[in-house]
């Protein structure tokens, strides 16, 4: 008995540490889920308005200007037949992280080495600010890209 009370009585640290999610970066988080599992892995751009702010801020350079009308024309490009959404995610992220407002999804994939055939395992993610319960602002990890060289 004596063991487990000076067991308990050293976990209690690491409880402290242990990050508190109130409910509403609950609720942020499901926002963001419910827009991968019904927009993202469907290609329903009909539901955009659902999910996001009129004026939400795009900072991925891959995706067209013009607010909601720009992440249309991007996710239609991705989709042009929209599916059924499924009743969990089909693709769920390795990580999901919350910090007030800002909900981070860190995904796990493989990728092609260039110089062989082989594969190696790489992380990408994305990154929500939600404000009155729609998707504000969108960060990842796209760049610039530049433009291939005439041929």
């Amino acid at each position: 008995m004596k063991t487990a009370v000076l067991i308990a009585l050293a976990a209690l640290p690491l409880l402290a540490q242990r990050p508190h999610v109130s409910k509403q970066e609950e609720a942020n988080k499901k926002v963001v889920y419910e827009f991968y599992r019904q927009v993202w892995e469907t290609g329903n751009a009909a539901l955009i308005p659902q999910f996001y702010a009129p004026d939400f801020k795009e900072h991925n350079p891959a995706v067209p200007p013009g607010g909601l009308d720009g992440l249309a024309q991007f996710l239609k490009r991705r989709f042009p037949e929209p599916k059924p959404a499924g009743a969990q995610m089909q693709n769920p992220p390795a990580h999901i992280f919350v910090d007030g407002d800002v909900v981070t999804y860190f995904w796990k994939r493989a990728g092609k080495d260039p110089k062989d055939a082989s594969s190696y395992d790489f992380y990408g993610f994305d990154a929500f600010r939600i404000k009155d319960g729609k998707i504000a602002e969108h960060w990842d990890a796209a760049t610039r890209q530049a433009t291939p060289p005439a041929r």
